[in-house]
């Protein structure tokens, strides 16, 4: 996969079909996925040699996802260490400042991760709220809606971010997970258009005052 990842379309086709060769695809990907999510945030810049690993073993999470994940047994051995490599990349994301300032590809990598496998208890709708909005998702949309964990939780974080006035990323996730249908994106649209006049109508009232 290093040799060719400049061909990700190449990749995206022969890979998933490669493991379902396998006898035990979980434990393959998560083996081929490695410890990177271990190495700091300067390993994500543009120059750093270690690009290349990096974006094969998310790619290999994604294909992962579009082999049809549902018909994969995954042992619980292979999940709970992935939890503890979840758990793991989330502190280290923490300590360099948060979730929320991860790099993109550090973000993708998590959310696919637990996509395939499952997302832990120590993790907050907030932080995958996060990585929703960090991952540019629409990349790898394909693979996420493969995702049953991630498409039963989707639609709690939505709520969430209408909650929060985050309406115009919440309809960008709608439409990509693909249930646009249960978030009626112009009635959001609307709601944050409204909510952004009040705003600027009082803020104008204020300053004549």
């Amino acid at each position: 996969m290093l040799t060719r990842i400049s061909d990700i379309n190449r990749l995206l086709k022969e890979v998933p079909k490669a493991l379902r060769l396998s006898r035990h695809p979980a434990r393959l990907v998560l083996e081929c996925m490695g410890k990177f999510y271990f190495q700091g945030s300067n390993s994500y810049t543009k120059d750093s040699h270690m690009v290349r690993g990096r974006k094969a073993s998310g790619l290999v999470l994604e294909c992962f996802l579009l082999m049809i994940i549902d018909i994969v047994e995954i042992d619980k051995e292979v999940k709970e260490e992935a939890e503890k490599a979840a758990l793991a990349w989330r502190k280290r994301l923490i300590a360099e400042g948060g979730v929320g300032r991860a790099y993109e590809i550090d973000a993708r990598g998590l959310l696919l991760l637990m996509g395939c496998f499952g997302i832990p208890g120590g993790f907050r709708n907030e932080d995958i709220r996060d990585l929703l909005q960090i991952s540019h998702i629409s990349k790898v949309s394909r693979a996420l809606r493969r995702s049953n964990v991630l498409m039963a939780k989707i639609p709690e974080i939505i709520e969430g971010m209408v909650k929060q006035n985050l309406e115009v990323d919440a309809v960008h996730i709608a439409y990509t997970f693909g249930i646009e249908d249960r978030f009626n994106p112009r009635r959001l649209l609307t709601s944050f258009l409204l909510d952004s006049r009040e705003s600027l109508k009082k803020r104008n009232e204020k300053s004549l005052e």
